[in-house]
């Protein structure tokens, strides 16, 4: 959804999925970006900060309303505590915007270094895919081991299950419940899938898209949609599969039953 629509305010969102977010964490980390964000304001408008950040409780959410700032400078604002963060999450230091000074790349790596510590966090932001930081050990000063490298890993693939809820607050998603493991997975969606999402609500569905793998493989979430389709019921009846009905074989065997098909001498 546009936000620029549908509010006079800027945001920058991180949410916990399925978790409560620990008070402690939330303290410390909505301190530490409100510090980012009015460094980067500094940095950008050359001058102390003017814009005025609030905070959502049920999250941490910041939102900045214009106050002596424009709604263009709030935007440009939060982009870059946004790519700060993401950059520093994929550990890409030449992607730290250049408003991002010593003490504000300090404040971004203690931000994501909690949230790997702690807890799984999704970062939102205005126009921006979401990041998806998974909690799990950071270990200072040694390679990575191949389970964390294994974490954030994002591939193009397909998830199969049931189509359960349907949520339009923020950014719109529904959740999949996956088929057999029951793995529930936050699926993102545009607004022009609105109606053929309610439609398969209830439904089994295969959905493609950019999917994200929690650490022990399996999927926390899929962006980028680019197909969903419903599962369709089988076109075969189960009793064309001989064997499978408890019964079938009367009074004979399993082997005899089995050799008499093979062999004609029993129709079924």
């Amino acid at each position: 959804m546009n936000q620029r629509l549908t509010t006079d305010r800027i945001t920058l969102t991180l949410s916990v999925e399925g978790n409560r977010m620990p008070l402690t964490f939330f303290i410390r980390t909505t301190e530490d970006l409100q510090k980012l964000l009015r460094a980067i304001e500094e940095a950008q408008l050359g001058e102390a900060s003017h814009a005025q950040w609030e905070i959502d409780a049920d999250r941490i959410q910041i939102a900045a309303s214009v106050n002596g700032v424009s709604m263009d400078d709030l935007e440009s604002i939060v982009n870059d505590a946004y790519q700060s963060l993401k950059a520093t999450d994929a550990q890409d230091d030449a992607g730290i915007p250049r408003t991002v000074d010593d003490q504000g790349k300090r404040l971004t790596r203690t931000i994501i270094n909690r949230a790997k510590r702690t807890v799984p966090v999704t970062v939102e932001a205005l126009g921006q895919e979401p990041i998806y930081i998974d909690a799990g050990p950071v270990q200072q000063g040694r390679p990575p081991s191949s389970h964390q490298v294994s974490q954030g890993l994002n591939a193009w693939g397909s998830v199969d299950g049931e189509l359960d809820v349907i949520s339009v607050r923020r950014r719109p998603y529904f959740v999949i419940y996956e088929h057999a493991s029951r793995n529930r997975i936050r699926c993102l969606f545009p607004d022009d899938w609105m109606d053929k999402v309610k439609n398969l609500l209830g439904y089994r569905v295969i959905v493609e898209g950019n999917l994200h793998y929690r650490s022990n493989g399996s999927v926390s979430a899929l962006a980028q949609p680019t197909a969903i389709n419903a599962v369709s019921s089988p076109v075969r009846s189960i009793a064309e599969f001989r064997g499978a009905l408890p019964g079938i074989s009367g009074e004979l065997s399993s082997a005899e039953y089995v050799r008499q098909l093979r062999t004609r001498e029993h129709s079924g």
